[in-house]
């Protein structure tokens, strides 16, 4: 792992056969603890987490309003036990 001079993240792969890849058996190093790749794969988990919401929210608009219940939480719950 490495910065180029212009700040852009760079991989590097020093698998020498060419292959290898995500699916291979490596080559590939990445530093789960450098901060450009805990953005970078947390921005792609918020971006995944947001397509799904998008397509919940399709399913919701197409289902009729009598089979939808609203969950409302546990706050009620939480606030009864104090």
């Amino acid at each position: 792992m490495a910065t180029n001079p212009n700040g852009n993240l760079r991989i590097t792969n020093n698998n020498n056969n060419g292959g290898g890849g995500a699916s291979g058996g490596g080559g590939v190093k990445v530093d789960p603890r450098d901060p450009q790749v805990r953005k970078l794969v947390y921005n792609m988990y918020r971006g995944m987490l947001d397509q799904k919401h998008q397509k919940a929210n399709v399913i919701l608009d197409s289902t009729p309003q009598q089979h939808i219940t609203k969950d409302e939480g546990v706050g009620s719950r939480v606030q009864s036990m104090m």
